[in-house]
């Protein structure tokens, strides 16, 4: 932290543990260091990671051997926030997370990557819109929520596209 002091015209600086832009800036403050393993692992060790908040998670295709998911376990000790054990999986290439189901073992042959919904995360995007449609209204705690499921289901499907639909919902 560093502060001017206008008596003494000149810089004082401090150590902070605190949020110090207040709780406005939490998801930034707690984001940054999961972001910057993220952005690491995928330049330094070419690895499938990615996270969401604390959550980091890493593809591996058979051909790796898991080396994807040991070298960001191996980032996330070194920068001292290794994953708690319910939250660190070897490497694979098919994982189920936040309501996605990755699959990478098409790419040695193919390059492709497969991500759909999980089916529970497609049923209550369709339960949604049909009591919507069944109904013939839909309140704006309705339609908050059905845009949430909608927007995060498409956009992890498929990029920004998968988000044409939701202004509708707005």
């Amino acid at each position: 932290l560093a502060v001017w002091d206008a008596s003494s015209a000149r810089w004082l600086f401090a150590e902070t543990w605190s949020l110090i832009f207040g709780e406005s800036a939490a998801v930034n403050a707690f984001n940054r260091l999961p972001t910057l393993c993220v952005a690491a692992g995928r330049r330094l060790f070419a690895s499938f990671v990615g996270a969401y908040f604390d959550d980091v998670i890493t593809i591996d295709i058979e051909a790796l051997e898991g080396s994807g998911a040991r070298s960001t376990l191996r980032l996330l000790q070194a920068v001292g926030a290794p994953p708690s054990p319910e939250k660190h999986f070897p490497g694979a290439s098919h994982r189920t997370w936040l309501g996605m189901a990755i699959n990478a073992a098409e790419v040695p042959t193919s390059g492709n990557i497969s991500v759909q919904a999980k089916d529970a995360s497609a049923l209550n995007l369709h339960r949604g819109v049909f009591e919507a449609i069944n109904s013939g209204r839909l309140s704006r705690a309705e339609a908050s929520t059905l845009r949430g499921i909608a927007g995060w289901t498409g956009s992890l499907a498929a990029g920004r596209c998968g988000r044409i639909g939701l202004e509708v919902l707005k």
